[in-house]
């Protein structure tokens, strides 16, 4: 997280993390054609990840990906579609060179 924060971040950053009692560490990782839903799906699955998705209020998604802009909308959605009431916080972080995954990262609190 040091690497996409800046120092206007850091008030709501702190605010976001007091709102809730409880966090989760998720990460996924996707190829191909629906490297995004695999991610987010894989993220998901994690198993640090044991509450229910719809519980989950905030969310500090960091994802490295091969095309910006279609591809984080891509994972905001499937984010969203599992947990509907999430307010979600998110970056991009730089992708390592040669790896043609799509990385997603999801601190969820629940």
């Amino acid at each position: 997280m040091a690497a996409v924060l800046v120092r206007g971040d850091v008030v709501s950053f702190r605010r976001m993390l007091g709102w809730v009692r409880e966090w989760r560490y998720e990460m996924g990782a996707g190829r191909e054609k629906h490297r995004c839903f695999v991610a987010v799906e894989e993220a998901y699955a994690s198993p640090w990840f044991t509450s229910l998705p719809e519980e989950v209020s905030q969310a500090i998604g960091l994802m490295a990906v091969r095309e910006t802009g279609s591809e984080e909308e891509e994972i905001l959605h499937e984010i969203r579609r599992r947990s509907p009431k999430t307010s979600i916080a998110w970056s991009t972080l730089p992708r390592p060179q040669g790896d043609d995954r799509v990385i997603v990262q999801i601190l969820a609190g629940i």
